[in-house]
């Protein structure tokens, strides 16, 4: 059909997508492109792209939306499903109904898609082209923040599971925003909070520090990162406080 130039990343909704199998998702790994959620503008990073999706069983559609996300991150940064798996067997049964449902989950190297950037980066010996990996996710859809119908509501989306996953879990966010703080009504109708999107979270070492990155710039979304991290300079060290201050402004 005739592509759309102004929006090229709408041509991929309609399609299949077919992805590795894999042992812990049991039938998962086809699905029908719904809808862009989200796309990245951004020339330099991992390029992260949502899509509302249904899942494929034997070739039939599964009833339910659910998100299929993709994105590539450096060899040199861990990925959000094994840290989503992670939290879901630390922290206390009662606040795992606050983490995302994964659904599939599968990282592919560069060499197995057969990108061309593969022969590129072993020619261009500079050091300042990033090697990166695909990361696809799945998951069940949830609502944003600013969707909640009362003030009631919201609080209670609010408060989630954030301090269990830094005490329990030793993991932090580092990236909490207005489009994270999500939920979904439960069978009864009641809301309940979901913490999304921990791509990138840092695991606690044992002296209570986040693990040491090599990375220059600046982790989180602008509007809502603590005033201390919004240097022109290396930045310092993310706290736990830095994340509380982004909570004071997504209230």
């Amino acid at each position: 059909g005739r592509r759309n130039l102004d929006e090229p990343w709408q041509d991929i909704v309609g399609l299949q997508f077919t992805l590795p199998l894999r042992a812990n998702y049991p039938g998962r790994g086809k699905y029908r492109i719904e809808g862009t959620l989200h796309r990245s503008t951004d020339l330099i990073g991992r390029g992260t792209m949502v899509y509302r999706v249904l899942p494929l069983v034997k070739d039939k559609v599964k009833p339910g939306h659910e998100v299929l996300k993709l994105s590539w991150p450096s060899f040199n940064r861990s990925v959000e499903a094994p840290t989503v798996e992670h939290l879901h067997s630390m922290v206390p049964l009662k606040w795992r109904k606050h983490l995302p449902e994964v659904t599939y989950s599968a990282t592919l190297r560069p060499d197995a898609l057969e990108l061309p950037r593969v022969p590129l980066l072993k020619e261009v010996k500079t050091g300042l082209l990033t090697d990166r990996r695909l990361h696809v996710l799945g998951m069940k859809i949830y609502r944003k923040l600013w969707e909640a119908r009362n003030a009631e509501e919201f609080m209670q989306i609010y408060l989630d599971c954030h301090y269990y996953a830094y005490k329990d879990g030793k993991v932090l966010h580092r990236d909490l925003s207005e489009n994270n703080l999500m939920f979904k009504y439960t069978v009864k109708g009641k809301v309940r909070g979901v913490l999304n999107d921990w791509d990138m979270a840092s695991y606690l070492e044992e002296n209570g520090e986040i693990e040491y990155s090599d990375a220059t710039r600046r982790t989180g979304t602008i509007p809502f990162m603590a005033c201390d991290l919004l240097v022109d300079h290396e930045p310092p060290p993310h706290l736990y406080r830095h994340d509380l201050e982004s909570f004071f402004y997504i209230l």
